[in-house]
């Protein structure tokens, strides 16, 4: 009787030990998938000096955001994969790779293209599908609410010239005259500058538009010096044209201010226009490693320039949009656009480049506009000088 409970006793515990695990398993680490998302630059081509380093700083976030775990939605990690595609500047081709993206690729999350006929291109697919799409492009017609999946996660010509005139008021109060240029493809962009330099009281004296790509601006620049505006003003001038502008403009004896709301690699500006055409050229450019530097500006400039020796700060143009769009899709818990843009529309708070928050009702009819930090800098001794910042309005 005795050995029977002896033996009972051991198959339980024997059945015990086998079926129930007394040394549980540590807890799963979150499983990690694969996000592709979509990159549209120009690689090539006249405009690759702005899509170059663009690409150069998206790489520098994502490898950031990938060994930070990536993207965790829903209990799982996504690690990012950019899938990187040349534009060229061109509109067909922008709508060409476009459709591989979406279609092929299966991508919901695209960054670019640059100019608005390539984004007005793209919006012919990416909005019927509801593919969230993030663009450089200046014009206003870019955002709208008939384009509920487009933001615009950088300071448009509108937001940095609602800085700009501040600014020009503040440092250089005896500006009262203003020329101006801009690309043929973006003449609502340039119409609407006009019109905010006229509302902040600065009268506008010569309006040019040229082409892309234009190889001589003598016969422009000659109409805005015979007219010798207290400043001029390139509103949409790819890197190369910038440069030949300030070289051209100095041949030609003008001797006004030259201030742009673009960004720009100051090395490139000083060695195709030459360190005196260049010297007090204005553009936008925060502070990389001085005392205004902000600490996720500075961890780009030491990466960049690990990584790939000499540093472009138009890197910063595009640096911080992966972070956003992780900010809006773990808040939103969920990778569909549909419920990732009603959350990023309303975000506010800090990002690599400083506060943000999101505007635009009243301007472009739609909640699309990031509003940031507007950052001045200027050419002195052939290098880039950092002089202040402005929050622009976007209502």
């Amino acid at each position: 009787m005795k050995k029977s409970i002896f033996i009972a006793l051991f198959v339980i515990f024997v059945s015990c030990f086998f079926f129930s695990n007394p040394f549980p398993a540590p807890a799963a680490e979150p499983k990690t998938e694969e996000l592709k998302i979509g990159v549209m630059l120009p690689l090539s081509g006249f405009a690759a000096q702005w899509g170059i380093p663009s690409q150069k700083g998206i790489n520098i976030m994502g490898e950031r955001i990938n060994a930070q775990g990536g993207y965790k939605v829903g209990g799982k990690s996504y690690r990012i994969k950019l899938v990187e595609v040349d534009t060229e500047g061109n509109t067909e081709i922008a709508l060409s790779k476009g459709n591989r993206l979406i279609h092929d690729e299966k991508i919901k999350f695209i960054i670019g293209p640059i100019f608005c006929g390539e984004v007005s291109a793209l919006q012919s697919i990416s909005e019927p599908n509801k593919i969230l799409t993030m663009v450089y492009c200046f014009s206003p017609q870019a955002l709208g609410p008939d384009k509920p999946y487009t933001f615009r996660l950088y300071s448009s010509g509108r937001e940095n010239m609602a800085a700009m005139y501040p600014f020009l008021k503040k440092f250089f109060p005896k500006v009262k005259t203003l020329g101006m240029s801009g690309l043929a493809d973006e003449k609502e962009t340039v119409e609407l500058c006009v019109k905010m330099a006229e509302e902040a009281g600065f009268k506008v004296i010569s309006i040019e538009h040229v082409p892309p790509g234009t190889s001589d601006w003598f016969p422009v620049l000659t109409k805005v010096v015979a007219k010798n505006p207290d400043a001029f003003i390139p509103v949409s001038a790819p890197p190369p044209e910038a440069g030949m502008i300030i070289q051209q403009k100095h041949q030609l004896g003008y001797k006004g201010l030259v201030i742009s709301p673009s960004h720009y690699d100051p090395n490139m500006i000083v060695a195709k226009a030459g360190a005196e055409a260049a010297e007090g050229f204005i553009s936008m450019g925060p502070d990389f490693t001085g005392p205004n530097a902000r600490p996720g500006l500075r961890y780009l400039y030491e990466k960049y320039t690990e990584k790939y020796k000499e540093f472009d700060p138009v890197s910063q143009a595009s640096y911080g949009w992966l972070e956003i769009l992780k900010i809006a899709i773990e808040k939103a818990g969920t990778l569909d656009t549909a419920g990732v843009i009603k959350t990023m529309e309303n975000l506010e708070g800090e990002f690599v480049k400083g506060r943000f928050s999101f505007g635009g009702v009243k301007t472009y009819g739609i909640k699309r506009q990031i509003i940031e930090p507007v950052d001045f800098s200027a050419i002195k001794n052939g290098k880039h000088v950092y002089l202040g910042a402005i929050i622009p309005s976007v209502p």
